[in-house]
């Protein structure tokens, strides 16, 4: 194992073990259910995981990309009959331009692909490579991503909007990106 069993069973609910909704993205609430349950029954109640503090909204830890989704057509309808304009994700080019967490920016490109029901990214930033897998649900594009394809270990959701372009938070909000489709 490795780590202790907090950390073990932590690490499998954010891979995707602690979806127990099976929407494909699994939330903070979920993954703490998971990790206290597991960690109790493995040390036979003598470890319970506390967590402190107040959660607005369902705050998404991660994509659990391991499962086949059956989402429900979006027909863009919200509530009072308004129909935001969303175009559907456009595959190929982006430019990039963000903002990191410490406050500087950054600007490159990004290559978006469809496989089956996923999607792959591919970011080049300062000459560096980013990966990402991830999934539409509604009108938003969640995207696990990091700088090695099979280690991805943050988050970044978009709204899709107007035109193509897909407006994006990461690092729990403290950094931004916007991806602007190449014409």
């Amino acid at each position: 194992m490795g780590n202790s069993l907090f950390t073990y069973f932590l690490i499998k609910g954010l891979r995707g073990e602690a979806d127990t909704d099976g929407d494909g993205v699994v939330t903070i609430k979920e993954v703490y259910d998971y990790v206290y349950e597991k960690t109790k029954e493995a040390t036979s109640g003598v470890q319970h995981p506390q967590m402190e503090g107040r959660l607005l909204g369902s705050f998404p830890l991660s994509l659990n990309v391991n499962i086949q989704l059956s989402l429900p057509p979006d027909t863009g309808t919200r509530p009072g009959g308004h129909q935001p304009k969303v175009d559907r994700l456009r595959l190929g080019e982006y430019f990039v331009e963000g903002t990191n967490p410490n406050g500087t920016s950054y600007r490159g490109k990004a290559v978006i692909s469809q496989v089956g029901d996923k999607y792959e990214m591919v970011w080049e930033i300062a000459g560096k490579k980013h990966f990402g897998r991830g999934m539409i649900s509604g009108n938003s594009l969640y995207v696990n991503w990091g700088t090695n394809p099979d280690e991805l270990d943050g988050l970044v959701t978009y709204s899709m909007g107007e035109n193509s372009v897909l407006k994006g938070v990461w690092a729990d909000g403290k950094g931004t990106e916007t991806l602007m489709p190449k014409r």
